[in-house]
């Protein structure tokens, strides 16, 4: 009879697969308490003072701006939908790597940011920016002599401030007017009569533009449907139209006035 030693059984903790997952469970736990907010997330202290400093300048900016319109203007209803549009954008703008860089769940969701890369997120950062921009910017485009004027004077749209500059000369856009020139007779050069031949219009129905106050002539309110027209005067007529009053050709023969007339289309 053969003698076997005695072995000592392997010490095969059944619970050591628990403990295992146990650990993991924790170390998920932590890893989830942890901050998620962009600036904050790897506790490094320069990167925490410099998050700071931008979170709490952007939040004094918005708020300072909010008191400041609240305080000083009376809104319309028109207005605040308007006012809530804009700090809604300027929130977006302004706090856009916090809402689109920080460990959030929603941010899985969203395309470029879902993918974590340095690359994509500031793809994503820049399109952002630009939308923003874009939708609290507006270009004016004018003659350069009244550019200065314009500048200097529009200041605000009804109870909200802006800022605006002129564009260099290289950065300016031509833009012409298309004209129509049309031709006509007219037996005295007045009002009525130049807006009838330039509008193909009955003198009567004209007047009653006019006596409405719906005619302008370089800007000014005419009433009077005998005003005497002049060469290269703008006349506007509400609801109708602009033209320019280029000239008076010639005289016909029966003693009529024939006139050039470039009508904006």
């Amino acid at each position: 009879m053969s003698y076997k030693p005695y072995k000592v059984p392997k010490n095969n903790n059944i619970y050591s697969r628990g403990n295992r997952q146990g650990r993991n469970n924790r170390q998920n736990s932590l890893k989830d308490d942890r901050i998620k907010l962009f600036g904050f997330r790897s506790g490094v202290s320069y990167k925490m003072i410099l998050a700071i400093l931008y979170y709490g300048f952007m939040t004094f900016y918005i708020i300072t701006g909010i008191y400041g319109e609240i305080k000083y203007y009376t809104f319309e209803p028109m207005d605040v939908v308007l006012f809530v549009i804009k700090y809604i954008f300027f929130f977006i703008l302004f706090f856009s790597p916090a809402i689109f860089l920080s460990d959030f769940k929603y941010r899985d969701s969203i395309p470029l940011f879902k993918r974590r890369t340095a690359g994509a997120s500031i793809t994503g950062l820049i399109i952002i920016w630009m939308f923003c921009y874009l939708m609290v910017n507006i270009n004016i485009y004018c003659m350069s002599d009244i550019a200065e004027y314009i500048s200097e004077n529009l200041t605000k749209v009804k109870h909200t401030f802006i800022d605006n500059e002129v564009l260099p000369v290289n950065n300016s856009v031509d833009i012409k007017p298309t004209l129509k020139n049309i031709t006509g007779t007219i037996s005295n050069v007045r009002l009525d009569s130049v807006i009838s031949t330039a509008f193909n219009m009955s003198r009567n129905s004209i007047i009653v533009y006019i006596e409405n106050g719906k005619v302008f002539v370089n800007g000014k309110l005419i009433t009077s449907n005998g005003y005497s027209i002049k060469e290269n005067d703008i006349i506007s007529v509400r609801g109708l139209g602009r033209f320019v009053f280029n000239r008076v050709l010639k005289e016909t023969k029966k003693g009529r006035n024939l006139i050039s007339i470039d009508l904006y289309v």
